[in-house]
């Protein structure tokens, strides 16, 4: 898929190279034209002629060093483009491989804590249990020590719940 803006930006440089172009052939072909002239004159005409004949040439000279110019700097923009998409292509390639590495290392993680609230939720069901029979237990003993213990076990057995939750 293409690119509109540098789609926009290659046709314009691409017209601005082909206008000098054909200024540059402009300018040869009214050098060309000169000479046939000169040819064709006497002498007393001819040192006018050489003048404007000096003339266009350096308009032709000067017209192929600003083309030259603008060629060397459509270049060196080139080559910066260049550059930036190499540049912005290993920020991708970084991004995309330390995305994978991150995506697996979540991974790992959410199995670690997945695994760790098994075991706590295990661990908490067993309490539970125990818990209980120590009630059931304590609630068969009579006397003021029974009634003191049977109180505690269900105040752990409120905070088990509560961490359970």
């Amino acid at each position: 898929m293409l690119d509109k803006e540098k789609v926009h930006t290659w046709r314009k440089y691409l017209a601005k190279a082909a206008r000098r172009m054909t200024e540059r052939d402009h300018a040869r072909e009214r050098l060309e034209e000169q000479v046939a002239q000169l040819r064709k004159i006497d002498a007393p005409g001819v040192r006018k002629q050489l003048e404007q004949v000096q003339a266009r040439l350096v308009e032709a000279l000067e017209r192929e060093k600003r083309l030259r110019k603008h060629h060397d700097d459509e270049q060196k923009f080139h080559d910066e483009l260049k550059g930036r998409a190499h540049e912005l292509e290993s920020k991708i390639q970084k991004f995309l491989s330390t995305r994978e590495q991150r995506l697996e290392r979540i991974a790992q993680l959410e199995k670690k804590i997945a695994e760790r609230l098994t075991d706590r939720n295990e661990h908490l069901g067993m309490l539970s249990k125990d818990l209980e029979r120590l009630e059931t237990q304590a609630g068969e003993l009579k006397g003021k020590r029974a009634q003191q213990m049977l109180h505690r076990i269900r105040q752990a057995k409120q905070r088990a719940s509560a961490r359970a939750a």
